[in-house]
C-alpha cells in the first residue's frame, strides 16, 4: 500500500517528463468507485517498445480527506 505501477504510452514523454525523482499529481476513480486524489514520486521507470512501466511511491497521502481509508479498503485482499 505505498506505491502503484502506471503504464503508460512512450508518447507521453515527448511531453512531459517521466524521469526517477519527478512527482505526479494523481486524481482518478477507483474500480469500486470510490475517488482517490494524492500525489506520487517515480521511483523506477522500465521502457518497452511503446510504453513506459513507472514504479511510483506515493509521497503525499493525506488522510484529512478519507484518502488512506479509501486506498486500505480498495487493496485489501478479498
Amino acid at each position: 500500500m505505498t506505491g502503484l505501477r502506471l503504464e503508460t504510452s512512450s508518447v507521453n514523454a515527448s511531453l512531459t517528463s517521466h524521469e526517477v525523482g519527478d512527482s505526479f499529481r494523481i486524481e482518478t476513480v477507483l474500480p469500486n468507485g470510490q475517488p482517490l486524489k494524492l500525489t506520487a514520486k517515480i521511483v523506477n521507470v522500465h521502457k518497452q517498445e511503446g510504453k513506459l512501466r513507472l514504479g511510483m511511491h506515493f509521497h503525499d497521502l493525506p488522510d484529512y480527506d478519507g484518502t488512506r481509508k479509501t486506498l486500505w479498503f480498495f487493496m485489501l485482499p478479498t
